[in-house]
């Protein structure tokens, strides 16, 4: 249900840790768990989320349907939205892998 989504972190003394949400599909949101210092949990309400729709909502845009990583660094900041595109190769692609699939099994 739950995988790591990037590296911990300290911010006013807490720790927290990125997951990605993968309940209903992959890629549905992140989670950062809130922990101590010593890596144990303060309490079942302690995170907060980000959503897809939070994401398409703040960059209004209704193309991105999944967010899978968080990290940073002191240059740099990393999101990893997937995009929503329609293409023919990648269409084929799909129908391939689908009826090469059912000739293995």
């Amino acid at each position: 249900i739950y995988r790591p989504a990037g590296r911990p972190f300290a911010f006013k003394k807490d720790i927290y840790i990125p997951f990605q949400d993968c309940q209903y599909s992959y890629g549905e949101g992140l989670i950062f768990r809130k922990y101590k210092n010593d890596y144990c949990i303060l309490d079942s309400n302690s995170y907060f989320s980000i959503t897809k729709e939070d994401v398409n909502k703040n960059l209004k845009n209704k193309r991105f349907c999944g967010i899978h990583t968080y990290n940073f660094n002191d240059m740099y900041e990393v999101i990893d939205i997937k995009e929503r595109k329609f293409t023919i190769l990648g269409f084929l692609g799909k129908i391939i892998r689908h009826f090469s699939s059912k000739k293995q099994n």
